[in-house]
């Protein structure tokens, strides 16, 4: 009988790819706009449509830009997403700072596209998202405290860990973290159940 098992290392690539294998498979109300594979077709950013796509944007070949971007329509919230392979490379203060500079970019990005605001129904509400490979649960509680102390966002923000089981597979976990002193936010709770992310902790 054959081994039909993908022997596999952890990588950025693959944590990327997991995650994006989850969303395409259990989240079907999220959209997946943009991922920056290695050597891929990274330059465009496009939310598509059963019959046609909205054009919202293209990187420059140097220019700073996510991992993932993912739309969801019916909550009208845009996930703005870096991913690492190791939590000792997301949560340097060096990165933190980086990512959250291209956060920022992004959302004026998607907030000038008119074909992209116009089709939606209610205004766009943005999260930022990091992701990358851990068994350490804690650690996200432990990333959210240091994201939102450097840099006093107040924003949401969803950290998505992935997680390999005892079969070697791997799974997705996540948690929804808002702002200190802000009120929690249904509609962003709503959006963040249809991730389906195994809930961390």
């Amino acid at each position: 009988m054959p081994n039909d098992k993908i022997i596999y290392s952890i990588s950025e690539e693959i944590v990327r790819f997991t995650f994006e294998v989850h969303v395409k498979q259990n989240a079907p109300a999220w959209n997946i706009c943009f991922t920056n594979p290695t050597a891929g077709p990274w330059k465009t950013i496009t939310y598509e449509m059963p019959d046609s796509s909205i054009k919202i944007g293209r990187y420059e070949r140097e220019e700073q830009r996510p991992d993932l971007i993912l739309l969801n329509k019916t909550k009208s919230a845009c996930l703005i997403i870096e991913a690492k392979d190791e939590f000792s490379k997301i949560c340097s203060t060096d990165q933190i700072n980086k990512s959250f500079k291209v956060f920022k970019k992004e959302v004026k990005r998607f907030q000038s596209c008119t074909n992209l605001t116009n089709y939606l129904r209610n205004n766009l509400c943005f999260i930022d998202g990091f992701l990358w490979y851990s068994s350490d649960k804690k650690s996200a509680d432990i990333f959210a405290e240091t994201y939102y102390k450097e840099t006093k966002s107040t924003t949401p923000l969803i950290c998505i860990l992935i997680n390999k089981l005892p079969d070697n597979s791997l799974s997705c976990g996540g948690s929804l973290f808002f702002a200190p002193k802000t009120d929690k936010n249904d509609h962003i709770i709503s959006a963040f159940q249809e991730l389906v992310l195994k809930r961390l902790g």
